[in-house]
């Protein structure tokens, strides 16, 4: 089942806030309640992942300036290769100047909370650690 180890490259968890409310979006194939995420592409720095995800997976264009606030990393069994990958994710901190959200394909729903129940909603419990950890 297991095949060797691939790196799966790195990626980008935004925790996105609007007028002291944090966004969580349902992930449209497991039904959890996770951050704005995603990978970076081949040529793109953290500054430019931050925005093109923010937009593709939300539509909000604007955001303040990123603020790193942590990072995690996790290792997973490829769908596609059933190889182990391992996962470098980057945490920001970021504001945006709205709450419409237009969502992507692979979300059904967003929550825009204030921080306690977007803590208690957050399904993984090591990033809701690095956010408790942010918060404190």
């Amino acid at each position: 089942m297991q095949g060797s180890k691939e790196m799966g490259g790195e990626g980008v968890g935004l925790l996105v806030e609007f007028k002291n409310k944090f966004l969580l979006l349902k992930r449209k194939e497991t039904g959890i309640w996770e951050l704005c995420k995603g990978h970076l592409e081949i040529v793109e720095c953290y500054e430019e992942a931050i925005k093109r995800e923010l937009f593709e997976e939300t539509g909000i264009e604007r955001s303040s300036s990123p603020k790193k606030i942590g990072a995690l990393t996790f290792s997973f069994i490829s769908k596609k290769t059933n190889k182990i990958k391992t996962r470098e994710i980057k945490y920001y901190h970021i504001n945006v100047y709205t709450s419409n959200v237009i969502l992507s394909d692979e979300h059904t729903d967003c929550l825009w909370l204030e921080k306690k129940f977007f803590l208690e909603k957050l399904a993984f419990e090591d990033v809701r650690n690095v956010m408790k950890h942010y918060f404190a």
